[in-house]
């Protein structure tokens, strides 16, 4: 990967510092942080012990946080940085995890819930949106299976 995809040329990030980065962070996470979610696991870095020469604890975590940027964070922590090591050691695995990277397609039930949600808002003003979306969900489920299926809703 070049150094100018990461911004290298104006804050000193190499290849070899963001790889270091990277191990640091994976050796200085705790041990249970695996069962929690990335936001939870990374309250419980301690940024201090993250950072090396000739960068501060805050220019590692700013780092971090732009790295993130280009990868979806619905992991742990501990994965993410696995995920993390392969994306930037390897410059075509960007092109899967690229921020413009198309988003998955919306599950019938939730096309069928956003389809008949103004309706039925219309119909009940005073029921919350989260109700509505538990009552529509529950209608979803009670459709035939030829009606769900070839978005027949």
């Amino acid at each position: 990967m070049e150094d100018v995809e990461l911004g290298a040329e104006s804050t000193g990030w190499t290849r070899e510092n963001l790889e270091k980065l990277l191990a640091s962070l994976k050796d200085k996470i705790p041990e249970n942080e695996n069962k929690h979610t990335y936001i939870q696991g990374l309250k419980a870095v301690d940024w201090d012990k993250v950072a090396f020469p000739p960068f501060s604890a805050e220019e590692c975590q700013e780092k971090w946080n732009s790295m993130m940027g280009m990868m979806r964070r619905y992991r742990s922590l501990p994965e993410l940085l696995d995920e993390a090591e392969a994306v930037f050691s390897h410059r075509a695995s960007l092109v899967d995890i690229h921020p413009e990277h198309p988003k998955p397609p919306t599950p019938p039930k939730m096309r069928y819930v956003w389809k008949k949600m103004s309706k039925y808002r219309k119909k009940h003003p005073d029921v919350t949106i989260g109700q509505i979306v538990k009552i529509l969900s529950k209608k979803y489920e009670t459709l035939p299976d030829e009606k769900k299926v070839g978005g027949l809703l």
